[in-house]
């Protein structure tokens, strides 16, 4: 029953996250290691995007320039966060919050994911339903960051293989 629920998450914040990312790449995550971060990380990965996890405890031009080499401009985050450690007001970034998302799944969609994914094939319900992109083993998956003890945080990538 652990998998469903998980499953169950997983392909509702990916339906959310692709109407609101449309063509967007790059898509950052500013959350402390959670529930939350892993969800969409694994999210933005069954789309196809390349998340680029931020440290939350860098500094504001630190997080900038994370942004900027990667090209990131939407950051994914939560209100809870950011009421204990404060998001730095960066133009041109939209922030989205994870309690803002969340409530847009209804009890139906719920409902049918799940009934779906007792019914359907693994195969078909990945490719209909859950519309992931399949990914092949040197796909970019994430971008992190070195915490920049010797100069600006260098870029990491990391693909499906790593």
């Amino acid at each position: 029953m652990r998998r469903q629920w998980s499953l169950l998450r997983r392909v509702c914040l990916s339906d959310i996250l692709r109407e609101k990312l449309g063509p967007e790449n790059h898509v950052a995550i500013w959350l402390p290691n959670s529930t939350g971060s892993a969800l969409t990380n694994i999210a933005l990965s069954n789309l196809g995007k390349i998340s680029v996890n931020l440290n939350y405890t860098s500094t504001p031009d630190i997080i900038q320039y994370c942004l900027e080499k990667t090209g990131a401009k939407v950051v994914i985050t939560a209100k809870r966060f950011t009421s204990k450690v404060s998001w730095p007001d960066i133009p041109g970034i939209q922030v989205l919050y994870l309690e803002e998302l969340l409530p847009k799944v209804t009890m139906a969609k719920k409902a049918l994911v799940l009934l779906l994914s007792k019914i359907f094939p693994k195969e078909l319900f990945v490719r209909t339903i859950f519309k992931a992109k399949p990914a092949k083993a040197f796909d970019t998956v994430t971008v992190v960051f070195s915490s920049g003890s010797t100069g600006k945080p260098k870029g990491i990538m990391l693909t499906h293989a790593n």
